[in-house]
């Protein structure tokens, strides 16, 4: 198992970033990886499909505005665990937010993680910060 994590403060309230972060349509416009996102079909086991750069995958996609936090990952399939998991939690800081996303990924990883997550949290910033 291999861990990433990065985290980046932003100029905005934690309310406007959690908006834009647990928003499943707006996906594509921060995560420069994802394509497309959308709730996965009636009477599946998972809550969302996802496509993006060489991949398609269907997941569990969980926001809790109470918590300011957003969990994602690939289910596990036929007794055999999950791909990935990750998290992306909101947090007050004086004059704006921090925003701290973390990965696990459980078998083979795509290249670049963490310059990958530092794209999506500068994306997220030019989004949120205008």
């Amino acid at each position: 198992m291999t861990e990433h994590q990065v985290s980046r403060v932003v100029q905005a309230s934690t309310a406007d970033v959690f908006a834009v972060v647990s928003d499943l349509r707006r996906l594509p416009d921060w995560l420069p990886t994802v394509q497309s996102a959308r709730p996965a079909a009636p009477g599946s086991d998972t809550d969302v499909h996802v496509e993006g750069d060489g991949y398609a995958d269907d997941g569990f996609w969980r926001p809790s505005a109470d918590q300011l936090r957003v969990e994602w990952g690939a289910p596990s399939r036929g007794g055999e665990g999950g791909t990935y998991a990750g998290w992306l939690q909101v947090e007050d800081r004086t004059g704006g937010s921090e925003v701290v996303v973390h990965l696990s990924f459980f078998a083979d990883e795509p290249p670049d993680v963490e310059h990958s997550l530092a794209a999506a949290l500068d994306a997220l910033a030019d989004i949120v910060e205008s």
